[in-house]
Parts: structure tokens; sequence; C-alpha cells
């Protein structure tokens, strides 16, 4: 008899630590929204670019519900946020924390309850993930990249200071990190100094990143050709929104978001 109850009694406690844990697994689904600018004079190839970077961070993401929208495409933010369940996290995909990110972006969102992060340009790890990048393409070189010279083009504006301080601020935390403190060169293409102008001071060994989220035609035609009027001499780098770490460093940042509402 003892040995019978003995058994069952073992067999309750394991069915009681079961079942908690299959509940556990299933659990709410976490749900996610990368929104863009995107490309106003051709919106679908602003949504393809955006969904093709989605499709690249899903692995890194397993169990979240990931989905895209730029603000050009009519209506495209506000039929993504429909399709969710629950209260998702929404991520700019914006370099400055503005009147985008502050206004338009809000505003679009009202009706719906969200998560809102901050924007990928003032995420804390940019400025180190962005450094490793940038020793990386000189020993790629083989250049020692104490010989080599950073530049950064950024958008900037001609109407508010947020988009220019965000690409200051960036720059300044960069140029933490270089050996000897580098001094790391900004040029806009909106306000100045403009990127024409900064050029000039390029050697053949600068290294010049674009501080854009975007694939349009500020990076296709609006860089390269102040670049070809500053007589450029360096290495024009693909832009930050086509970075390899970018991925990892979104998805950093949506779990860290997810960590901070359970704890609240």
């Amino acid at each position: 008899m003892f040995g019978t109850r003995s058994r069952s009694l073992k067999a309750r406690v394991i069915e009681a630590f079961k079942t908690p844990v299959a509940t556990a697994r299933k659990g709410p689904v976490k749900e996610a929204l990368i929104v863009s600018h995107g490309q106003p004079s051709n919106s679908q190839a602003g949504e393809d670019q955006l969904s093709a970077l989605v499709a690249r961070i899903k692995p890194v993401l397993p169990g979240w519900d990931l989905r895209s929208a730029t603000m050009a495409t009519p209506n495209a933010l506000e039929d993504a946020l429909e399709e969710f369940s629950g209260v998702p996290y929404v991520f700019p995909l914006f370099m400055a924390d503005g009147w985008f990110t502050n206004t338009a972006l809000p505003v679009r969102l009202r009706h719906r309850k969200v998560h809102q992060l901050s924007p990928l340009g003032v995420h804390p790890g940019l400025p180190h993930k962005t450094f490793k990048l940038l020793k990386l393409e000189a020993e790629n070189r083989g250049w020692s990249f104490n010989s080599c010279d950073i530049m950064i083009a950024a958008h900037g504006s001609a109407t508010g200071s947020a988009a220019a301080e965000c690409a200051l601020y960036f720059a300044k935390r960069l140029r933490r990190l270089t050996p000897f403190k580098k001094k790391v060169h900004t040029g806009f293409l909106a306000q100045t100094p403009f990127l024409s102008e900064v050029a000039r001071v390029s050697t053949p060994r600068t290294l010049l990143l674009p501080f854009l989220a975007g694939l349009g035609s500020h990076l296709t035609d609006d860089i390269p050709q102040a670049l070809k009027e500053g007589e450029f001499r360096g290495v024009l780098l693909p832009s930050v929104g086509e970075a390899e770490f970018l991925p990892g460093l979104i998805a950093h940042s949506l779990k860290s978001a997810e960590l901070r509402s359970l704890a609240a």
C-alpha cells in the first residue's frame, strides 16, 4: 500500500508542474511593427525595402509577430495595426527623434494602444556597433584604423534642429570610442555645414557613413551629387539602414521593451 500511495503522490506532483509549464509556453503573442518614413515618390519600393528588413529580423525574434509599414503609403500603417490582436511594440526606423516620431507618428497611432519605442538614431548601442563596423571596413582594406578619417552624411533640416542634434550627438559618441578621440566630420544635405563643403577635407582614407535609415533618393542621388561637388576622395560606405548589425539591434530593442513592460 505504501509503495502504491508514493507513486500516486509522485504522479500528482509531476502533473501539477507539467500543466503550468504548458500554459506558460503558449502565452500572449508578442507583436511588433517596424515603421519608416518610406518613399513618397515610390511608395511600393519603400514598402518592399522595409519588408525585406523585417524578414532579416524574424530569425532573431522567433515567436514574434513582426510586420512593417511606411508612413508614405496611404493607410498602410493603420491597416498593419488592424492585423494585431494585442498591444504591439512600434519601432520607428528613423534617425532623428523629431517631428515625425514625436508628432506625425503619434497622430497616426492615436486610435490604437501601442508601445512606441525610441527611434533607431538614438539607440544607445548604435555608436558602438557603428564603431566596430568602421574598424572592420578599415581592416578589410588593409588600413590601420588610426590612419582613417571618419565622416558622417546626415539629412539635417531647414525647419528644425532635432535632425542635426541627433546626428551630431551620434558623431560625438562615436568619437569617444575611437583611438585618440579622432574628429568625426559631419555634413548635411539640408543645412550647414553642407556635405559638399565637408567633403573637401576628405582624404583617400576617409570612411563616409550615411546616417540614413532608408535606401531612397538621398542615398542614390543626393549624397553622390554632394560628394562629387566636394571632390570627395574617400570611400562611401553603405548606410546605417543597410548595416548587417541592424536586425540584431532592433531585435534587442524589442526584447528590452518587452522586459520593461513585464517588470512594470
